[in-house]
């Protein structure tokens, strides 16, 4: 189950782009992100206190819902991300706080060599959502 969320994540099904380009993104609805962080094995024992703090910090921000970090049950390095916000201004926000600020300080050299965070942007479907076609970057619609 581990490497099936893995290969999931790494397919690409969804379009990637950094938290910041969400961000930019102007609602007034919940912002769900589903961030990946490959982080190296080296470098996982002094980054995770620094997102430790940066998870505890999030919580305690006016508009964070939801900030959960996760690791696979292999043990594996790399760092999965759920957060939800009330708004794209609560994590507009959220981009400028010293703990998130603390993060982006150490976790460009804690990468696994050639690899790079992936940002999700979910939409919650519901009842209400209207259906809409599905489609694979790379292929034809």
């Amino acid at each position: 189950m581990t490497s099936t969320l893995s290969r999931f994540l790494a397919l690409g099904a969804f379009a990637a782009f950094t938290a910041t380009s969400c961000a930019q993104t102007e609602s007034d609805t919940a912002i769900y992100m589903l961030n990946t962080l490959p982080i190296s094995e080296q470098a996982i024992d002094d980054f995770l206190p620094v997102m430790q703090n940066n998870a505890q910090n999030s919580r305690e921000e006016e508009g964070n819902i939801t900030f959960e970090v996760f690791m696979n049950e292999d043990g594996s390095s790399t760092i999965y991300l759920f957060e939800e916000w009330e708004s794209a201004e609560a994590l507009e926000e959220h981009m400028e706080t010293p703990h998130l600020q603390a993060v982006a300080a150490v976790v460009g050299d804690a990468f696994v060599e050639g690899q790079r965070e992936t940002s999700l942007r979910l939409n919650r479907l519901t009842d209400d959502t209207p259906p809409a076609p599905v489609s694979t970057p790379g292929r034809n619609a």
